[in-house]
This record gives structure tokens, sequence and C-alpha cells, in this order.
């Protein structure tokens, strides 16, 4: 014979969840050091922050100056890929060539 636990359906059953719960802690400042952190983290960040217009500008660089109106082979912008990201007000889209030849454009 096999025996069952069974609770009284008088107490419902109750499930637990263990979360995780994290808090900031203030440590005391050390004085000079942290003066030379934070001056050291800002211009960390300001280099961080100017990396995305230099990058930009390397590419805008980097390919050939050609009026709008010429068109330009797809060989240039591929550069032997297959698929390109390209940023569009905001958004990420990316052209793909498939193997025949044929171009996607997708979000």
């Amino acid at each position: 014979m096999m025996s069952t636990l069974s609770l009284p359906l008088s107490q419902p059953r109750e499930v637990t969840r263990r979360r995780l719960s994290l808090r900031r802690v203030e440590v005391s400042p050390q004085g000079r050091r942290d003066a030379a952190a934070a001056s050291a983290l800002e211009s960390v960040k300001s280099a961080v922050a100017a990396l995305p217009a230099r990058l930009e500008a390397l590419v805008r660089d980097s390919l050939p100056n050609t009026p709008a109106s010429e068109p330009v082979a797809l060989e240039t912008i591929m550069r032997g890929a297959t698929t390109l990201p390209i940023r569009h007000n905001g958004d990420i889209y990316t052209l793909r060539v498939t193997r025949y030849g044929k171009l996607i454009l997708t979000k």
C-alpha cells in the first residue's frame, strides 16, 4: 500500500516565491582619491559619449564622396558582407543580400 499526504481542505496550500532584493549602500567618501576617481570617471564618460560621433565621422570619411543623384555600387556599401546594419531615426534596420542577389530591408 502506498501512503499519500493530504492537507485538510480548510487550509489552502501556500506557495512562496523567493525574490532577490537589491539596495544601494552609500559608502563614506575617501577624500582626495574620490576627487581623482570622479575626475577620471567623468573623462571616461565624455570619451565614451563622443564615440558614436567619431565612428560616424570615420564611416562617412571612408566612403567615397559622390553626389546623391549618382548610383553607388552595392559592393562599395556592403564590402563583401551579406548583411549591413543601418541606423535610421534611432531604429536599427538590416539590409540583407540574398543568395539570388535580391535586397531585403528589415527592422
